[in-house]
């Protein structure tokens, strides 16, 4: 099938919009406040040895049910209920359903 030249000129007046007009202006301030950014993270930490703290809050805190996420792959979904995760709750010895 042939391309269609309509799709042609949309696209070239699509490139158009992003190069001159009003979006370009926007594009370029939401790049800059991006790459400000990321300048700003890579010079708070140049020797990586100061831990941030959202890493530091998933490390320490177990997520509920988040061991159960590698047995669902190799389970079938109709065999999932609470008697089953309650058994695998107790064969992985995870306080899990105690927290609710």
């Amino acid at each position: 099938m042939a391309k269609s030249t309509r799709s042609k000129v949309k696209r070239a007046y699509r490139a158009k919009k992003r190069e001159d007009s009003v979006y370009a202006a926007i594009e370029a301030a939401r790049l800059e406040r991006l790459s400000s950014k990321l300048r700003a993270i890579r010079e708070a930490d140049k020797e990586g040895d100061v831990k941030l703290a959202d890493v530091i809050d998933e490390e320490d805190t177990p997520v509920p049910g988040s061991s159960w996420f590698l047995l669902f792959g190799l389970v079938d979904h109709s065999d999932v209920n609470l008697e089953s995760l309650e058994r695998i709750n107790q064969v992985l010895n995870y306080p899990l359903l105690d927290a609710y």
